[in-house]
Protein backbone atom coordinates (compact mmCIF):
# COMPACT_ATOMS: atom_id res chain seq x y z
CA UNK A 1 0.00 0.00 0.00
CA UNK A 2 1.27 3.47 -0.90
CA UNK A 3 -0.13 6.92 -0.18
CA UNK A 4 1.06 10.40 -1.10
CA UNK A 5 2.83 12.93 1.12
CA UNK A 6 -0.34 15.00 1.44
CA UNK A 7 -2.30 11.99 2.69
CA UNK A 8 0.51 11.06 5.07
CA UNK A 9 0.42 14.62 6.46
CA UNK A 10 -3.36 14.49 6.87
CA UNK A 11 -3.24 11.10 8.62
CA UNK A 12 -0.39 12.26 10.86
CA UNK A 13 -2.45 15.27 11.88
CA UNK A 14 -5.30 12.95 12.84
CA UNK A 15 -3.03 10.61 14.81
CA UNK A 16 -1.39 13.32 16.91
CA UNK A 17 -4.76 14.87 17.69
CA UNK A 18 -6.71 17.11 15.36
CA UNK A 19 -9.73 19.11 16.49
CA UNK A 20 -11.87 16.02 16.02
CA UNK A 21 -9.43 13.23 17.04
CA UNK A 22 -7.87 12.14 20.38
CA UNK A 23 -4.66 13.86 21.46
CA UNK A 24 -1.51 11.74 21.65
CA UNK A 25 1.57 12.67 23.62
CA UNK A 26 5.01 11.82 22.23
CA UNK A 27 5.22 8.76 24.48
CA UNK A 28 1.77 7.69 23.28
CA UNK A 29 2.93 7.96 19.68
CA UNK A 30 6.01 5.87 20.39
CA UNK A 31 3.88 3.20 22.05
CA UNK A 32 1.44 3.28 19.15
CA UNK A 33 4.08 2.73 16.47
CA UNK A 34 5.80 0.08 18.59
CA UNK A 35 2.60 -1.97 18.21
CA UNK A 36 3.02 -1.79 14.45
CA UNK A 37 6.56 -3.09 14.00
CA UNK A 38 7.80 -3.94 17.49
CA UNK A 39 10.76 -1.57 17.19
CA UNK A 40 11.85 1.17 19.56
CA UNK A 41 11.97 4.76 18.24
CA UNK A 42 15.02 5.50 16.08
CA UNK A 43 17.59 7.83 17.65
CA UNK A 44 17.58 10.13 14.63
CA UNK A 45 13.92 10.93 15.34
CA UNK A 46 14.53 11.87 18.96
CA UNK A 47 14.40 15.64 18.40
CA UNK A 48 11.46 15.55 16.02
CA UNK A 49 8.20 17.23 16.97
CA UNK A 50 5.12 15.05 17.35
CA UNK A 51 3.94 15.80 13.83
CA UNK A 52 7.40 15.34 12.30
CA UNK A 53 7.87 12.08 14.16
CA UNK A 54 4.47 10.74 13.08
CA UNK A 55 4.98 11.70 9.45
CA UNK A 56 8.42 10.09 9.46
CA UNK A 57 7.04 6.85 10.86
CA UNK A 58 4.19 6.77 8.37
CA UNK A 59 6.68 7.33 5.57
CA UNK A 60 8.70 4.35 6.80
CA UNK A 61 5.65 2.13 6.55
CA UNK A 62 4.58 3.55 3.18
CA UNK A 63 4.64 1.06 0.30
CA UNK A 64 4.22 -1.84 2.73
CA UNK A 65 1.41 -3.83 4.31
CA UNK A 66 2.34 -2.26 7.65
CA UNK A 67 0.71 0.99 6.57
CA UNK A 68 -2.63 -0.79 6.42
CA UNK A 69 -1.92 -2.10 9.92
CA UNK A 70 -1.43 1.50 11.11
CA UNK A 71 -4.93 2.41 9.96
CA UNK A 72 -6.45 -0.66 11.58
CA UNK A 73 -4.57 -0.14 14.83
CA UNK A 74 -5.53 3.52 15.03
CA UNK A 75 -9.26 2.85 14.64
CA UNK A 76 -9.48 0.18 17.34
CA UNK A 77 -12.41 1.14 19.61
CA UNK A 78 -10.21 1.10 22.73
CA UNK A 79 -8.40 4.18 21.40
CA UNK A 80 -11.60 6.20 21.58
CA UNK A 81 -12.81 5.21 25.04
CA UNK A 82 -13.47 8.24 27.25
CA UNK A 83 -13.04 10.65 24.36
CA UNK A 84 -15.49 12.92 22.61
CA UNK A 85 -14.02 12.12 19.21
CA UNK A 86 -16.33 11.44 16.31
CA UNK A 87 -14.95 8.38 14.50
CA UNK A 88 -17.31 9.00 11.59
CA UNK A 89 -15.93 12.52 11.19
CA UNK A 90 -12.33 11.21 11.24
CA UNK A 91 -13.15 8.63 8.58
CA UNK A 92 -14.91 11.24 6.48
CA UNK A 93 -11.98 13.65 6.61
CA UNK A 94 -9.36 11.00 5.80
CA UNK A 95 -11.42 9.62 2.94
CA UNK A 96 -11.19 13.01 1.25
CA UNK A 97 -7.51 12.19 0.71
CA UNK A 98 -7.62 8.42 0.46
CA UNK A 99 -10.05 8.40 -2.45
CA UNK A 100 -7.32 9.93 -4.61
CA UNK A 101 -5.05 7.03 -3.63
CA UNK A 102 -7.64 4.44 -4.64
CA UNK A 103 -8.68 3.53 -1.09
CA UNK A 104 -11.56 4.18 1.29
CA UNK A 105 -11.92 3.68 5.02
CA UNK A 106 -15.00 1.62 5.79
CA UNK A 107 -16.60 0.35 8.98
CA UNK A 108 -16.30 -3.42 8.53
CA UNK A 109 -17.71 -4.57 11.86
CA UNK A 110 -18.74 -2.95 15.12
CA UNK A 111 -15.14 -3.21 16.31
CA UNK A 112 -13.16 -2.83 13.12
CA UNK A 113 -12.45 -0.18 10.52
CA UNK A 114 -10.53 -1.25 7.43
CA UNK A 115 -9.37 -0.04 4.06
CA UNK A 116 -11.25 -0.95 0.91
CA UNK A 117 -9.49 -0.96 -2.44
CA UNK A 118 -11.55 1.15 -4.85
CA UNK A 119 -9.79 -0.11 -7.97
CA UNK A 120 -11.77 -2.39 -10.23
CA UNK A 121 -10.82 -6.01 -9.87
CA UNK A 122 -9.15 -6.91 -13.14
CA UNK A 123 -7.40 -9.90 -14.59
CA UNK A 124 -3.64 -9.34 -14.84
CA UNK A 125 -2.28 -12.66 -16.00
CA UNK A 126 -3.04 -13.96 -19.48
CA UNK A 127 -3.49 -17.62 -18.70
CA UNK A 128 -5.19 -18.25 -22.02
CA UNK A 129 -1.97 -17.63 -23.98
CA UNK A 130 0.57 -18.51 -21.31
CA UNK A 131 2.77 -21.58 -22.01
CA UNK A 132 2.45 -24.17 -19.28
CA UNK A 133 6.17 -23.99 -18.48
CA UNK A 134 5.71 -20.28 -17.72
CA UNK A 135 2.92 -20.98 -15.24
CA UNK A 136 5.54 -20.79 -12.50
CA UNK A 137 5.45 -20.89 -8.73
CA UNK A 138 6.31 -17.18 -8.75
CA UNK A 139 3.32 -16.32 -10.92
CA UNK A 140 0.96 -18.35 -8.77
CA UNK A 141 2.44 -16.89 -5.58
CA UNK A 142 2.04 -13.37 -6.96
CA UNK A 143 -1.67 -13.99 -7.51
CA UNK A 144 -2.05 -15.44 -4.02
CA UNK A 145 -0.35 -12.34 -2.63
CA UNK A 146 -2.87 -10.20 -4.48
CA UNK A 147 -5.65 -12.18 -2.83
CA UNK A 148 -4.11 -11.55 0.58
CA UNK A 149 -3.68 -7.84 -0.14
CA UNK A 150 -7.32 -7.54 -1.17
CA UNK A 151 -8.42 -9.34 1.99
CA UNK A 152 -6.34 -6.93 4.08
CA UNK A 153 -7.80 -3.93 2.25
CA UNK A 154 -11.35 -5.21 2.72
CA UNK A 155 -11.92 -6.06 -0.94
CA UNK A 156 -13.30 -9.55 -0.21
CA UNK A 157 -15.22 -9.77 -3.49
CA UNK A 158 -12.02 -9.04 -5.36
CA UNK A 159 -10.04 -11.62 -3.35
CA UNK A 160 -12.55 -14.34 -4.19
CA UNK A 161 -12.55 -13.30 -7.83
CA UNK A 162 -8.75 -13.47 -7.98
CA UNK A 163 -8.72 -16.88 -6.30
CA UNK A 164 -11.32 -18.30 -8.63
CA UNK A 165 -9.72 -16.81 -11.74
CA UNK A 166 -6.35 -18.27 -10.78
CA UNK A 167 -7.89 -21.73 -10.39
CA UNK A 168 -9.80 -21.39 -13.65
CA UNK A 169 -6.63 -20.26 -15.41
CA UNK A 170 -4.62 -23.22 -14.14
CA UNK A 171 -7.39 -25.63 -15.13
CA UNK A 172 -7.56 -24.14 -18.63
CA UNK A 173 -3.79 -24.39 -19.12
CA UNK A 174 -3.78 -28.03 -18.01
CA UNK A 175 -6.60 -28.94 -20.39
CA UNK A 176 -5.16 -26.94 -23.28
CA UNK A 177 -1.64 -28.31 -22.98
CA UNK A 178 -2.80 -31.93 -22.77
CA UNK A 179 -5.44 -31.80 -25.49
CA UNK A 180 -3.84 -29.13 -27.69
CA UNK A 181 -7.24 -27.52 -28.10
CA UNK A 182 -8.61 -24.08 -27.26
CA UNK A 183 -10.66 -24.30 -24.08
CA UNK A 184 -13.96 -22.48 -23.91
CA UNK A 185 -15.07 -21.33 -20.49
CA UNK A 186 -18.61 -20.35 -19.61
CA UNK A 187 -17.81 -19.62 -15.98
CA UNK A 188 -18.83 -23.03 -14.69
CA UNK A 189 -15.90 -23.89 -12.43
CA UNK A 190 -17.22 -27.33 -11.51
CA UNK A 191 -17.62 -28.33 -15.16
CA UNK A 192 -14.10 -27.09 -15.85
CA UNK A 193 -12.75 -29.16 -12.97
CA UNK A 194 -14.48 -32.27 -14.31
CA UNK A 195 -12.70 -31.73 -17.62
CA UNK A 196 -9.39 -31.59 -15.76
CA UNK A 197 -10.21 -34.83 -14.00
CA UNK A 198 -10.99 -36.43 -17.35
CA UNK A 199 -7.82 -35.35 -19.21
CA UNK A 200 -5.64 -36.34 -16.26
CA UNK A 201 -7.46 -39.66 -15.95
CA UNK A 202 -8.26 -38.90 -12.33
CA UNK A 203 -11.99 -39.33 -12.41
CA UNK A 204 -13.33 -40.42 -9.01
CA UNK A 205 -15.01 -43.49 -10.52
CA UNK A 206 -11.67 -45.21 -11.12
CA UNK A 207 -11.34 -48.24 -8.87
CA UNK A 208 -7.55 -48.48 -9.07
CA UNK A 209 -6.95 -45.12 -7.32
CA UNK A 210 -5.40 -45.46 -3.87
CA UNK A 211 -7.31 -44.30 -0.80
CA UNK A 212 -4.79 -41.54 -0.13
CA UNK A 213 -5.22 -40.12 -3.65
CA UNK A 214 -8.99 -40.40 -3.29
CA UNK A 215 -8.77 -38.29 -0.15
CA UNK A 216 -6.74 -35.64 -1.99
CA UNK A 217 -9.21 -35.59 -4.88
CA UNK A 218 -12.10 -35.41 -2.45
CA UNK A 219 -10.54 -32.43 -0.71
CA UNK A 220 -9.89 -30.65 -4.01
CA UNK A 221 -13.45 -31.36 -5.08
CA UNK A 222 -14.75 -29.80 -1.86
CA UNK A 223 -12.60 -26.69 -2.43
CA UNK A 224 -13.79 -26.27 -6.01
CA UNK A 225 -17.44 -26.78 -5.08
CA UNK A 226 -17.18 -24.41 -2.14
CA UNK A 227 -15.44 -21.69 -4.14
CA UNK A 228 -17.91 -22.04 -6.99
CA UNK A 229 -20.89 -21.79 -4.64
CA UNK A 230 -19.44 -18.81 -2.78
CA UNK A 231 -18.47 -17.02 -5.96
CA UNK A 232 -21.83 -17.58 -7.64
CA UNK A 233 -23.55 -15.73 -4.80
CA UNK A 234 -21.45 -12.63 -5.27
CA UNK A 235 -22.11 -9.75 -7.63
CA UNK A 236 -18.55 -9.57 -8.99
CA UNK A 237 -18.57 -11.05 -12.50
CA UNK A 238 -16.50 -14.16 -13.10
CA UNK A 239 -13.64 -14.04 -15.54
CA UNK A 240 -14.44 -15.18 -19.06
CA UNK A 241 -11.06 -14.35 -20.55
CA UNK A 242 -8.07 -14.87 -18.40
CA UNK A 243 -6.59 -11.55 -17.52
CA UNK A 244 -6.19 -11.64 -13.81
CA UNK A 245 -7.25 -8.23 -12.67
CA UNK A 246 -5.45 -6.56 -9.79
Amino acid sequence: MEISKSTIKAFANVIIGADYSPYMRRVDLEDFFFKINGEDPAEELEDYSRSQYTEAMLQRFNKSILLDKVFREYFKPVNFVSTNSDVGKIIYELNKYLKFEGYELVIMTENEVGLRNLSVTNVTADFQNLPLDELSDDLIESQLNKCEQKIVSGDFDGAITNARTLIEGVFIRIIGCITGKQVENDGDLIKLYKKVQHVLNLEPGRKDISDSLKQILSGLNSIVNGLAAMRNKMSDAHATTYYMRG
